[in-house]
């Protein structure tokens, strides 16, 4: 399959409820298929309805490990949006553990520093649990754009999931790549021509007084 020019989402799901309408996120993404890949735990694997999945993307959900012969298809990502995002998953991501597929996506998105949205989702008893706060404190230094806990969990359990606040994670952080990209072009010439009269400046201060 040819992936169209654009940014690739990997959208990550672990098993907590609002995994099981993801793909109201996915739509709400309103991009091409073939530019989102979703990727989940084993158990939310069993949780998701892939056949609503489907119409979002045009890659095989990644639910299980890759054999050692078999290929990788799917495109790289751009981009890392990791809803809902269970205190196991959060856990043992912070603890660099890589033992299903989609903390595979996770640990490698955060060491090439691939720009990483997360939707923390837990109960009340685990949130206050002190592993879960050390793990939030550990991603988000690492660069990872966090949600407040359970912000897309609605009030009422009849009320649908939120997303909102990972879409508006997203749109900030596209709108900030943007602009250090193309709009401020002035900042990059300065910044290199400041890089440049240091060095020269590094340079001179060696030379011997005559």
């Amino acid at each position: 399959m040819t992936t169209p020019s654009g940014p690739v989402t990997w959208v990550v799901v672990s098993a907590a409820p609002p995994a099981v309408r993801i793909h109201e996120l996915l739509a709400q993404l309103r991009t091409d298929p073939r530019l989102v890949v979703v990727a989940t735990t084993p158990t939310a694997a069993s949780w998701i309805d892939e056949a609503q999945v489907r119409p979002f993307t045009a890659w095989p959900v990644r639910s299980t490990p890759r054999s050692h012969d078999e290929p990788k298809i799917h495109p790289e990502p751009n981009l890392v949006v990791a809803a809902p995002l269970t205190f196991n998953t959060i856990n043992k991501w912070a603890a660099g553990i890589n033992d299903n597929p989609a903390l595979n996506v996770l640990n490698e998105a955060l060491g090439a520093r691939i720009p990483i949205i997360a939707a923390p989702v837990t109960n009340a008893a685990l949130a206050a649990h002190p592993a879960f706060a050390r793990s939030l404190d550990i991603l988000a230094s690492a660069g990872v754009r966090l949600t407040t806990t359970n912000a897309i969990v609605s009030a009422s359990p009849t009320d649908p999931y939120n997303w909102q606040p990972v879409l508006d994670l997203i749109r900030e952080g596209t709108h900030t790549a943007y602009i250090d990209k193309c709009a401020h072009p002035s900042r990059q010439h300065l910044a290199r021509t400041r890089r440049s009269g240091h060095r020269s400046e590094h340079k001179n201060s060696k030379r011997p007084l005559r």
